[in-house]
């Protein structure tokens, strides 16, 4: 396919999800089951529209039976929102959250349950609990999506990002079921900050209703009131002016003086650095299967994923790789860890050949 070509089928595609979500916020209130439906299928389009710029084929589910006249046509089997993430990852090397993937499955799940299955709550007169249960879960989604289209491949999307700007103002717009709620809650609230606990601005709702947990070894879990997400993160020193630098999952942080931003690499290298002896350093996560480098380190005697923010891990040496990691880990005779099973089946095989 010509680039001109391309960019057509790109700048199609990215029209589409903008119709598709526009249409979810207009079917919020009215038919709810199909708002559901519109913001999964916009986000199935924005992923694959990303993984089209690496290549035509790799939207098509099986990309060796790709045919281009199929393609054009329309007449093909995409690949679905897991396979999608998993090429975005292997092939265009965009480091997408578990968190992340998570939130969309989420939001795909409940879609299917809505096409293969009957549920009447959905058909006359939805009430606020099954409105405010959906933004929920599309604040969340959207939030990571957001991230992907405006950050992550603010390039890809740049003659979009007005509309993305704009779609960004319709989704959090919906929050008018959220304020219902936060209003109720807020004598609760005031009540437990003259108890001395803290609440700040929650991320993906944007409302004052995230409770802090206690500073524990820099760690600080987080969980909204309102729209029921929790997270958290941890606060350290910024080696460049000093102020505090807050490190939220995603491997983000950022400092309330300079504005530094630093990513995963970045923070390893600056506040632990490579060591010679991984023992007690460095280990893999198991849980956002960060594997570029091992992201989980020892913080005064806790075991924290810089990259998911993970807490609290129990870390082992894999017994066949021998590397440390998070998780269930194997020995020599039964699948090691999440990053060299893959590569204990392919022994297998090839003892089996042989």
């Amino acid at each position: 396919m010509k680039t001109r070509e391309s960019k057509e089928v790109f700048d199609s595609l990215v029209h589409n999800g903008i119709d598709f979500l526009k249409s979810s916020v207009e079917e919020l209130t009215k038919r709810p089951k199909y708002s559901i439906i519109n913001f999964c299928s916009a986000i199935e389009i924005f992923l694959k529209a990303r993984l089209l710029l690496e290549h035509w084929s790799l939207i098509i589910e099986n990309p060796i039976k790709a045919s281009l006249a199929s393609f054009i046509n329309g007449d093909y089997r995409s690949v679905g929102i897991d396979g999608t993430i998993e090429r975005l990852r292997n092939i265009a090397g965009l480091k997408i959250s578990r968190e992340a993937q998570i939130a969309f499955s989420r939001v795909q799940r409940h879609r299917n349950k809505l096409i293969h299955s009957f549920h009447p709550q959905y058909l006359k007169d939805p009430n606020d609990e099954l409105i405010r249960d959906i933004v929920d879960e599309q604040l969340k989604a959207w939030f990571y999506l957001h991230i992907f289209l405006t950050k992550d491949c603010r390039n890809q999307f740049a003659d979009y990002l007005d509309a993305l700007k704009e779609l960004h103002s319709l989704v959090r717009g919906e929050q008018g079921y959220l304020l219902a709620k936060f209003e109720s809650l807020l004598p609760d609230i005031e009540k437990r900050k003259r108890r001395g606990i803290v609440f700040s601005s929650c991320r993906f709702c944007g409302l004052h209703s995230a409770k802090e947990g206690e500073p524990e070894n820099h760690h600080i879990s987080i969980e909204c009131l309102v729209c029921e997400i929790k997270s958290s993160r941890i606060e350290l020193i910024c080696p460049t002016c000093g102020a505090i630098i807050e490190i939220h999952s995603l491997g983000q942080a950022e400092t309330s003086v300079c504005r530094a931003h630093v990513d995963v690499d970045g923070l390893i290298d600056e506040y632990v650095g490579v060591k010679e002896d991984p023992l007690c350093e460095l280990a893999y996560c198991s849980e956002c299967e960060f594997t570029d480098r091992p992201s989980v380190i020892n913080v005064n005697g806790d075991w924290v994923c810089f990259s998911c923010l993970e807490w609290k891990v129990l870390v082992e040496p894999c017994g066949w790789c021998g590397d440390y990691v998070t998780g269930v880990v194997g020995d020599y005779y039964s699948p090691g860890c999440f990053r060299c099973t893959f590569h204990i089946a392919q022994d297998s095989d090839v003892q089996n050949h042989t």
